[in-house]
């Protein structure tokens, strides 16, 4: 299979969902003019179909999605807030999904970044959030269900803490999608680049939610990982 990494300008205007604070979701993910959104709709067929001519398997990322955070850096939350805007999308989401939430999900959608202060207010300390995450990734290979990859948190959601958790969350997605922020050093490219991830690389964070939404519309990427029938693990 071709290597395949794709960097794309997208754009999108996302809509904070009423359960969230808005003052917080606006800085976090400022909305962009109508004009840029409808310009990224047509960057991103475009990526979308180069992605295709250059993998031989291409998958497709049915619903109903679990969307889940490993890191607790906020990240499920903020892919809900970009599921909300999207009319017609199944989703459930749970921060701390276990195993055996996976009854019935088509795509598993994870959002990956760790926070010291989500962990503990999640009562876990790093190795039980892999152990969970471990847990979650072998389970959906076992049921065959894809994984998107969503790292939206920049340069915050780097460093010794959060990267032991995006290269495992990488190494199992069969897509990847990260803002340019968090991939200055390249980390995410060169995984992607090793194990023939399909990789979105947005110049914007408000980008993300296009190119998750055109994954999910159109499908695209190779299943995770060279050796396809072994879940990545973690030391």
């Amino acid at each position: 299979m071709k290597k395949t990494l794709v960097c794309a300008t997208l754009a999108a205007a996302l809509i904070v969902p009423a359960m969230l604070p808005a003052q917080d979701m606006r800085a976090a993910m400022p909305e962009l003019p109508a004009t840029a959104a409808a310009a990224a709709q047509q960057a991103v067929a475009e990526t979308t179909e180069q992605v295709k001519a250059k993998v031989k398997e291409a998958i497709t990322f049915p619903q109903p999605l679990l969307v889940t955070d490993v890191g607790q850096g906020n990240n499920a939350r903020l892919i809900e807030a970009i599921l909300r805007r999207a009319q017609g999308v199944k989703f459930e989401t749970d921060a701390l999904a276990a195993k055996d939430k996976l009854e019935g999900v088509g795509t598993l959608v994870i959002g990956v970044g760790a926070s010291t202060k989500g962990l503990g207010a999640a009562g876990l300390d790093a190795n039980q959030e892999m152990e969970r995450t471990k847990a979650l990734v072998e389970t959906a290979k076992e049921k065959k269900i894809p994984v998107i990859g969503v790292h939206i948190g920049g340069t915050p959601r780097r460093g010794e803490l959060s990267d032991g958790f995006n290269d495992f969350v990488m190494r199992a997605s069969s897509a990847f999608i990260v803002w340019k922020e968090g991939d200055e050093d390249g980390f995410f490219s060169r995984i992607a680049k090793d194990r023939e991830i399909p990789l979105v690389v947005t110049e914007t964070k408000p980008e993300v939610g296009a190119a998750l939404l055109k994954l999910l519309e159109s499908g695209v990427g190779a299943k995770a990982g060279k050796d396809k029938d072994e879940a990545p693990t973690s030391e």
